[in-house]
C-alpha cells in the first residue's frame, strides 16, 4: 500500500484549494511590462484657408463664423493662436 499524502488544511475564502501563484481560467498573471517611451511631431496647425474649409464642410459654418469663432478663441480663451491680419 502506497502512502497517501496529508491534504493541507482548508484556507478561508475563495481560491482555497488552488495551488499559489497559479492562474485559473478567470484570472490571468502579468508577469512582465514593458513600455517604450516614442516622440512624434506634432501636427502642423491649420492656415487661415484651411480652417475655414474644415469650419465650412464639417460644421456648416461660413468663412466669416469660422473666423469669429477662431478670433473669440484666440482673444478671449487663450486656447489657440490666431494670425490675425491688421490690414484690411
Amino acid at each position: 500500500m502506497t502512502p497517501r499524502r496529508a491534504k493541507p488544511p482548508a484556507a478561508a475564502g475563495a481560491g482555497a484549494g488552488r495551488r499559489r501563484g497559479h492562474a485559473t481560467r478567470r484570472q490571468r498573471l502579468l508577469v512582465e511590462l514593458k513600455t517604450k517611451s516614442i516622440r512624434e511631431a506634432a501636427t502642423l496647425p491649420f492656415d487661415l484657408g484651411t480652417l475655414q474649409e474644415v469650419g465650412s464642410k464639417k460644421l456648416g459654418l461660413s468663412a466669416q463664423e469660422t473666423l469669429d469663432i477662431a478670433q473669440v478663441l484666440s482673444e478671449t480663451h487663450n486656447v489657440i493662436t490666431y494670425p490675425r491680419s491688421d490690414c484690411a
